[in-house]
């Protein structure tokens, strides 16, 4: 009986990844949904696609945006903070509010001082 339970929870587990998979039609399609879903402001839902995005498009952009999702996301408000530092390092042009929010992992993260650095830039 155990192993006709797990067989059943690796079944659903592999049709669910597919299904999830399988809702964009091309990997543009699939960016456009995760912009979509960071310039709403839903953070924690954009969060697995700005991490597979960056995964095969590793530049300061989405490294910004992925930060962004991390904050938001994890507890762990650290993680943020190499991502959206990594971003800025990356690209002096990024976007203005990667300053902000590497400011706000800072202040999360008690680093007060480089929190404000960030929050004046």
């Amino acid at each position: 009986m155990n192993n006709i339970i797990k067989y059943f929870f690796l079944f659903i587990f592999i049709i669910a990844t597919s299904v999830s998979f399988a809702q964009y039609s091309s990997e543009q399609e699939r960016i456009k949904y995760a912009n979509e879903l960071f310039e709403n402001g839903e953070f924690i839902k954009a969060e697995s696609h700005m991490l597979h995005i960056l995964s095969i498009n590793n530049n300061s952009e989405y490294s910004f945006k992925y930060g962004v999702c991390a904050l938001f996301t994890y507890p762990d408000k650290s993680k943020a903070i190499r991502f959206l530092s990594h971003a800025i390092k990356k690209d002096r042009e990024v976007d203005a509010r990667a300053y902000f929010y590497l400011g706000k992992a800072y202040h999360l993260n008690y680093r007060f001082n480089d929190a404000i650095k960030q929050y004046n830039k």
